[in-house]
């Protein structure tokens, strides 16, 4: 078993099918947890029940789909006129 470490704000990536945990939390600090899946357009979710909220589950179905320029492009800052 291998226990990864890293420097403060470090992230860890990791498939949600491999057995996982973290010892306790000893920071004033709340940790954050992001779960990012994607379905093919063809295997939409069918909720069983009541659906979970939408701050939980986007209900976007459009496609992913290439940008024209690369996405560092799209952050440069507007500059002021002086």
């Amino acid at each position: 078993m291998t226990s990864p470490k890293g420097p403060a704000g470090s992230v860890v990536l990791f498939s949600p099918e491999i057995v996982h945990g973290s010892a306790p939390n000893m920071s004033p600090f709340a940790r954050r947890l992001l779960i990012a899946t994607y379905n093919d357009t063809a295997n939409l979710p069918q909720p069983v029940g009541e659906p979970r909220p939408d701050y939980v589950v986007c209900r976007a179905t459009e496609p992913l789909r290439p940008l024209d320029a690369p996405f560092s492009e799209t952050l440069a800052l507007p500059t002021v006129a002086s």
